[in-house]
């Protein structure tokens, strides 16, 4: 199941360290590139690297283009002041959201207590 808990900058730093630092290096400096070219770049194998693009996507350091080469989705990366600009936008969304759910809960209410009063004045109509 998917953590929906805000995701902080400092999380993403803090999952940023080892083979995944050193993949997200290779993106940055080599540019968009699919998992097989990351490998034969690196010199790794690519079951060592797809992995580590993944952990990266879901930290919000790379993110796919849209660009399928040899069957391969193409990655590219953000930079630290992109992911914090992105967590912040995500935020404001969530945010957003969050308030307009309240609103239209709120909403509800409101329309429920409007019901029930509705429905007693139609019971006190009936035995009147």
């Amino acid at each position: 199941m998917k953590d929906l808990r805000p995701v902080y900058y400092h999380e993403c730093i803090e999952r940023l360290v080892s083979n995944r630092l050193a993949v997200y290096d290779e993106i940055l400096s080599a540019g968009p590139s699919t998992g097989s070219e990351l490998s034969n770049i690196m010199g790794w194998p690519v079951t060592s690297v797809r992995p580590r693009i993944t952990e990266l996507r879901e930290s919000y350091w790379v993110f796919e283009t849209g660009i399928r080469r040899k069957g391969e989705h193409e990655f590219t990366a953000r930079t630290p002041n992109q992911v914090k600009d992105y967590l912040q936008m995500i935020h404001d969304q969530t945010a957003s959201l969050q308030l307009q759910a309240d609103e239209a809960f709120q909403d509800d209410l409101h329309l429920s207590e409007l019901v029930e009063i509705e429905q007693k004045q139609m019971q006190q109509e009936l035995f009147t």
